[in-house]
């Protein structure tokens, strides 16, 4: 780059580049503790996301790369949170209530989850 204008920006530069597939699990766990923070939080629960779940999700987020960070949240999203509120408002958690996911089916804001339950 120019360097003249690189020194207007001072040391508050940062280059970026896109997101790399290795990022993806980091950005995942960190938007499922959200998303499990904010289940026990509302509703005394404890939400799990079992290994294949994860794994759908990390896909899905995979093929959001071109969104970056971001995208990871959205696949999240799409495949876990909206599925999972259609569930809770079903059929509400309650309070001390396990709730793990153990599988992600579909695609394309069409998720469906299949859920244990237990107390």
């Amino acid at each position: 780059g120019r360097p003249e204008l690189r020194n207007r920006f001072g040391d508050s530069f940062v280059p970026m580049d896109f997101i790399q597939p290795e990022s993806v699990p980091p950005i995942l766990d960190k938007a499922l503790e959200s998303v499990t923070g904010r289940v026990r939080e509302v509703h005394g629960a404890e939400l799990t996301v079992a290994d294949d779940p994860w794994e759908v999700l990390r896909v899905e987020a995979n093929r959001r790369l071109d969104h970056g960070g971001r995208g990871v949240v959205t696949a999240v999203e799409s495949a876990l949170v909206n599925p999972l509120s259609r569930e809770l408002f079903h059929q509400p958690a309650r309070p001390g209530e396990h709730i793990e996911i153990e599988a992600v089916d579909g695609q394309d804001e069409a998720y469906t989850l299949k859920v244990r339950r237990w107390m």
